[in-house]
């Protein structure tokens, strides 16, 4: 499921407390306050540059650690059912395995009203109309080996 805005989503404060809560060590923290502190952005277009302005939350776009950064911020949600959801990048991703459709169905539908619940506490807003789904199902000769 796609996180609308993912990285401008992150709250500087709330990233730092939830870091510390996993275990992080004090200098890391401090190094990423640092990261996400004080920065400033312009936006050029057709030869015109905005005055700059602070930026108060998000992570750097194009930074190869606001990546990270995220997964980490999510990461209370993915540890709520850690064998069956996981992240990448700014992707979350479902993993169901039943005997049946209707049992996966209902499953996912209830994992995803979980996540968009979280969602609306925490601030960030996922975008469920970007939503795949992937359906496996085992082959007849699959079913007769085992």
């Amino acid at each position: 499921m796609d996180v609308q805005g993912a990285f401008d989503a992150v709250l500087r404060r709330r990233l730092l407390q939830r870091m510390a809560q996993q275990g992080w060590p004090r200098e890391l923290l401090q190094l990423i306050d640092s990261f996400l502190t004080e920065r400033r952005a312009q936006v050029r277009l057709e030869g015109t540059t905005t005055a700059a302005h602070q930026m108060q939350c998000g992570t750097p776009q194009g930074s190869p650690l606001s990546p990270i950064l995220f997964l980490l911020y999510l990461a209370e949600l993915l540890w709520q059912n850690s064998e069956l959801r996981f992240g990448y990048a700014d992707d979350l991703n479902i993993w169901r395995a039943t005997h049946s459709l209707d049992n996966n169905a209902t499953l996912l539908r209830q994992d995803i009203q979980s996540i968009l619940r979280w969602g609306e506490i925490n601030k960030v807003a996922f975008a469920p109309e970007k939503l795949e789904m992937i359906l496996h199902e085992e082959s007849d000769t699959m079913r007769h080996q085992q």
